[in-house]
């Protein structure tokens, strides 16, 4: 009969200990949901010291991405100004998960921005030795070896993962092509034009990067020229000067061809002088380097080649831009094609 008790008393305390665990964890995940969305946000500035101090950091330790709930307040508690009890929480979770990485790459972003070189330095061999191929790591690394003179290791290593991460993440290639921008010999050294092309067929739809791939091809030195051509030839085109905006417009490519502002601005202003052999002559370079060439741009183009008994391929841009009803026209103009 004592066993009975004592095995009841036994489940009632299970039971007990169960319900309570649960309900800690319920409490924790209505808590997470506001975490996770300041995650994907990346703006732990919104949260004020009440919410703070509803996380639980003991039961669960880890949130559902596995990062360490303690990680996590710490992050919120330096935005509040808290900086040495939030360095405290971020340095006693690395226990909680030690395979992440995840507060090691809070420090080493922290002493990086505080100019700490040392603990930074720490901090971003171990993330980067532990966990190689997640670009965030590889951000700090190769800005470390960057502060070191040693380019040949972010190249080495940007060998290693851009074929595991490098579709995925322009970051990897962002920081590695900024290794050498500004500097001839070694984006000869390294091939970095080749990586450059590499990265702009990856990534077309990223400014920075973009500009950053042109500069390593084209050089900064032309690119800043074409930009500065292109600005004067704009002025001249509003003064009613259209020839000299030519002249400069082709100078401005001729810098920088893989610029569609300029192209599209070109074309425009040879089209008020019924230059067709001009745009026409544009079509196979924009159509093989150019993506978002513009409704009315195209029009311009599938005129001009119209004009210059380039009919065949004339007329399917024409007709394309009807049957879409991207542009209005007078069909009468180019009436061989809508027989």
């Amino acid at each position: 009969m004592l066993k009975i008790k004592v095995l009841h008393i036994i489940f009632l305390i299970l039971a007990l200990a169960t319900i309570f665990f649960n309900y800690k964890r319920y409490k924790s995940y209505e808590v997470q949901a506001i975490i996770n969305f300041d995650i994907n946000e990346q703006d732990f500035t919104k949260r004020d010291m009440y919410f703070i101090s509803r996380i639980d950091d003991n039961y669960p330790s880890v949130n559902i991405f596995a990062m360490p709930l303690k990680a996590l307040k710490g992050q919120y508690l330096m935005e509040m100004d808290s900086i040495d009890l939030g360095i405290d929480y971020i340095e006693k979770s690395i226990g909680d998960n030690p395979y992440l990485m995840f507060s090691e790459g809070l420090l080493a972003k922290y002493y990086y921005n505080t100019g700490d070189l040392s603990k930074f330095s720490y901090f971003t061999r171990k993330i980067i030795k532990n966990m190689p191929n997640n670009p965030i790591h590889f951000v700090y690394y190769a800005r470390l070896m960057k502060m070191e003179n040693k380019i040949d290791s972010i190249f080495h290593h940007f060998n290693k993962i851009k074929n595991i991460v490098g579709n995925r993440d322009e970051q990897i290639w962002t920081i590695t092509l900024s290794s050498v921008v500004l500097d001839s010999n070694l984006i000869e050294k390294y091939d970095a034009k080749d990586i450059a092309r590499e990265a702009a067929a990856i990534f077309p739809n990223y400014p920075r990067l973009i500009l950053m791939t042109d500069y390593i091809i084209y050089g900064k030195e032309n690119i800043d020229l074409a930009d500065k051509f292109h600005k004067d030839a704009v002025d001249y085109y509003q003064d009613g000067e259209i020839n000299k905006s030519l002249n400069l417009f082709r100078n401005a490519i001729e810098l920088h061809p893989n610029k569609l502002l300029y192209h599209t601005n070109y074309i425009k202003a040879s089209f008020l002088e019924k230059r067709y052999n001009t745009i026409s002559n544009l079509f196979d370079h924009m159509s093989k380097t150019f993506e978002n060439i513009s409704a009315e741009t195209l029009y311009y183009i599938g005129y001009s080649m119209y004009q210059e008994n380039k009919t065949e391929v004339a007329c399917n841009i024409l007709k394309s831009l009807d049957s879409q009803k991207l542009i209005k026209f007078n069909k009468a103009d180019v009436k061989n094609c809508f027989n």
